[in-house]
């Protein structure tokens, strides 16, 4: 089994208008840890996310 990569990431734009994109903050080898990050610098920031680094790709 393949080891997933997780990143924090920060949205700009809009799904609606067809322009959301995704900035890559920092990745991390477990959910756990990126996770852990968002929390410690960013929790109340609704444009960071916490999702498989693959779909940033």
């Amino acid at each position: 089994m393949d080891q997933q990569t997780w990143a924090v990431a920060q949205s700009s734009g809009t799904a609606c208008e067809g322009s959301l994109q995704w900035h890559l903050i920092a990745s991390f080898p477990s959910q756990a840890e990126a996770e852990a990050y968002r929390d410690a610098f960013c929790p109340d920031d609704p444009a960071i996310e916490v999702m498989p680094l693959d779909l940033l790709s």
